[in-house]
């Protein structure tokens, strides 16, 4: 019945061909709706939203977020919701820069997106930036309603850091990160990151007095009072290391990290008997973790416990990669031995 009023009409009215066009594509022939849309041109925001659904059921996702963008600039307040379900659907098939590129558009317009960049920023590339995240999550931050919770916006915040220290912008990165623990000292995302930044800069002294400050508003962190342990660790603080370590472990009994720590903290202050007993509470809460394997072979092995070093260097052998560093470290060990 459509196709013959369409037939019949010398100029069909667009809601007859919007209408044919839906039946195309539910029934997959994306093909079919883009030819009975495209001549002439249809211009309003229905047809348009149907024209773009077409194109990205025929796999052209640029030319469908081209119409997207372009129903925003003509009507934002209609057209945001299915601008922002596309982009979501781009995201799900991994067309991250159409996502990006509409994102960044929808921020400006102060359209709720904060969904849309955790995801993007939860798969991005962790040892490289990506590229056009970096400026839509600034613009998401500048574009921010006063009633989006603290933890949304500390969460763009330190994916927004992130992205400046993967760009080599430290200064930028290390601003927004220090923003977002002025918002939540206890975020351990927000801690995580300035840990890495001021690590890998050197800055271990800096480190050590922003990690007091944040244990200081935020006690029940476990996570800051590990990180303020590995940090005196690197400074060879053993005692206050321990300190902190312990205090990790109090919060969090069943945490790798804090139990890991302690023990670190422990060999660094000649302990060994009980760091071997925390290096093997670690490991019954991950028991097969290389670096951990390892720390406690090289712990027998500076406590003279020579046989068990070597069952444990054996051990580590079995779970990492032949030739890589830490499986060098055990057959030096090994042929040491028994030589």
């Amino acid at each position: 019945m459509l196709t013959r009023t369409l037939e019949s009409s010398e100029a069909p009215d667009e809601s007859v061909r919007v209408a044919l066009a839906n039946l195309a594509i539910s029934r997959g022939d994306p093909a079919a709706a883009l030819r009975g849309l495209s001549q002439p041109a249809v211009v309003s925001p229905q047809a348009v939203t149907t024209l773009a659904l077409a194109h990205e059921k025929s796999g052209d996702w640029r030319a469908a977020a081209r119409l997207h963008s372009q129903l925003l600039a003509q009507d934002p307040a209609t057209a945001h919701k299915p601008a922002a379900e596309f982009a979501r659907r781009a995201l799900l098939e991994n067309e991250r820069a159409v996502a990006i590129g509409l994102g960044r558009q929808l921020a400006r317009l102060g359209a709720p997106t904060t969904a849309l960049c955790q995801e993007l920023a939860r798969t991005a590339p962790s040892d490289s930036p990506e590229p056009g995240l970096g400026a839509l999550l600034d613009t998401v931050l500048g574009h921010l309603p006063i009633s989006v919770p603290t933890s949304e916006r500390t969460a763009l915040t330190v994916a927004l850091s992130r992205q400046l220290r993967l760009a080599g912008r430290p200064a930028e990165a290390l601003k927004r990160v220090e923003g977002a623990l002025d918002l939540d000292p206890g975020d351990a995302a927000a801690q995580e990151e300035l840990f890495k930044q001021l690590y890998a800069a050197g800055e271990l002294s800096r480190l050590q007095t922003r990690l007091e400050k944040i244990t200081f508003r935020s006690p029940d962190s476990a996570s800051a009072w590990c990180l303020l342990a590995s940090t005196r660790i690197a400074l060879q603080r053993a005692l206050p290391a321990q300190e902190a370590a312990a205090r990790a472990c109090a919060l969090e009994p069943a945490g790798f990290d804090a139990r890991r720590s302690l023990a670190r903290a422990c060999k660094l202050a000649g302990e060994y008997e009980r760091a071997i007993a925390e290096y093997k509470a670690a490991l019954g809460l991950r028991p097969n973790d290389p670096r951990t394997l390892y720390e406690l072979a090289a712990t027998y092995t500076a406590s003279g416990l020579q046989e068990l070093a070597s069952g444990q260097w054996r051990r580590l052998l079995d779970h990492v990669p032949e030739g890589s560093e830490l499986a060098t470290a055990a057959w030096r060990f090994l042929k040491r031995a028994t030589s």
